[in-house]
């Protein structure tokens, strides 16, 4: 299987082995701004020798981006791009959801990125009712951390 090809199995199933370490990313934006949300994540995130797939769905305002690469501090450096993107698609109304990722991508970009204040509310929902984190850790909620 060619690494194109990887990558096209890869935005239909992020679960997908691929060659390579592979991220995927899910970007939902006004129907209107797809085309500009495209270019501005692929020249926020894409580095050099890295692959890329992308696929935009222009009616649902949806954009699936596929990055995949070797080199762990490629991922550490798009793990702080994210975040730049992110604050460029909130300013718009959009978000970017990591879908899948190698574990140096994972611990500089949360999957959700920062939920702020649904975040802690979402969090204090799931210290009442699984205060031991035994449901779907670290998921949705980042994981509980009782002050000392």
């Amino acid at each position: 299987e060619t690494l194109p090809d990887a990558l096209a199995a890869a935005l239909e199933d992020p679960r997908h082995a691929a060659p390579q370490p592979v991220a995927a990313l899910r970007l939902s934006v006004a129907p209107t701004q797809v085309a500009e949300s495209v270019a501005r994540a692929v020249g926020t995130l894409v580095l050099p020798n890295m692959s890329v797939g992308v696929a935009a769905d222009y009616s649902a305002g949806v954009v699936r981006l596929v990055l995949s690469g070797e080199d762990d501090a490629m991922w550490e450096r798009l793990g702080r791009r994210l975040a730049e993107l992110r604050r460029g698609l909130a300013g718009h109304g959009g978000l970017a959801v990591v879908s899948a990722a190698p574990p140096a991508f994972k611990a500089l970009a949360p999957a959700w990125g920062d939920l702020g204040g649904e975040g802690r509310l979402m969090q204090r929902i799931k210290e009442q009712f699984d205060p031991l984190d035994m449901l779907v850790p670290g998921r949705y909620v980042p994981a509980y951390r009782p002050e000392s």
